[in-house]
């Protein structure tokens, strides 16, 4: 699997890309932080699905019953709810706060439109599962009680073996 790293605002005058890494094994680590059990990763699926766009395996899963059954086939029912957990919100939880420490003294949020978010996991050489994920934040500063956007982020993650040692890319780009 060959995925790039691309922002449609980086041929913008006024963008900034950051690119940051992160052990994988940190991801699980604290993907697996956010749920107590299978069950409440298969809630948090139910919910998440219909307000994402999620391809697992070339398949469109736009239900947490059809990303279950995709991920099964993908990766087999012991490595599937990893890949579960990493395709909710919950997967974008180690990229929201390196933005916030880049950010700082500044606040991050979901834009008004929080319910898009694409996720990606397809199967790579070998039994490597590679995930690619991608979110708008936005960065904002309260004024007079009431908020300001500084900036927009598109957020993109590329993990090219998600149940290995490796490093999770992450680019920040600002606009």
């Amino acid at each position: 699997m060959q995925w790039t790293l691309v922002s449609p605002h980086s041929a913008m005058p006024t963008s900034l890309s950051v690119v940051l890494t992160v052990p994988v094994r940190e991801l699980r680590r604290d993907v697996g932080k956010a749920f107590r059990s299978h069950a409440e990763i298969n809630t948090q699926l139910d919910v998440d699905m219909p307000r994402m766009s999620t391809t697992i395996g070339g398949a469109a899963t736009p239900t947490g019953a059809e990303a279950r059954a995709a991920a099964r086939s993908l990766c087999g029912g012991d490595r599937a709810p990893v890949l579960l957990a990493m395709a909710t919100q919950a997967g974008m939880g180690v990229p929201y706060e390196m933005l916030c420490a880049l950010m700082r003294p500044h606040h991050v949020a979901e834009t008004a439109d929080a319910t898009q978010m694409s996720v990606r996991a397809e199967r790579g050489e070998g039994d490597r599962i590679g995930v690619r994920t991608e979110k708008t934040l936005r960065v904002f500063r309260v004024e007079d009680g009431s908020d300001r956007t500084l900036h927009h982020v598109d957020v993109s993650m590329l993990v090219e073996d998600l149940y290995g040692e490796g490093e999770a890319t992450v680019l920040f780009d600002i606009t």
